[in-house]
């Protein structure tokens, strides 16, 4: 019982340091989401809106809430060849190659849902 005091204390203590950091500009590690961009410096880093990208961000929300669904939307995008994150340098993600410009639901998902980052 308290191991498990500790570890829910532990991870409280966590959650509100990683939220006062982002709070202040300066993230806890990982990396930005698409609409940011990470500026490193010497013992500290920090996350800058990216006008491109947050533009493109700023699109997929508006076409989710005019009604359009995720398929909708990747359909969209891959039609007119929009650079998906991945194109546009953002590292992870699978190194299998695929053709330039085609999203895939999950990626609009993730943009959709993710409010971690």
């Amino acid at each position: 019982a308290l191991a498990e005091y500790e570890r829910a204390k532990t991870q409280e203590r966590t959650k509100r340091g990683m939220l006062g950091r982002a709070k202040v500009g300066n993230p806890w590690g990982g990396q930005p989401a698409l609409g940011y961009r990470a500026v490193r410096e010497a013992h500290k880093a920090r996350w800058e809106i990216d006008d491109e990208a947050a533009a493109l961000v700023r699109r997929i929300f508006a076409m989710c809430l005019s009604g359009m669904s995720t398929y909708g939307i990747t359909e969209e995008l891959s039609r007119e060849r929009v650079p998906t994150a991945r194109e546009r340098g953002a590292p992870g993600g699978r190194s299998r190659r695929r053709t330039p410009g085609v999203w895939n639901e999950a990626s609009i998902h993730k943009i959709l849902t993710d409010f971690d980052q």
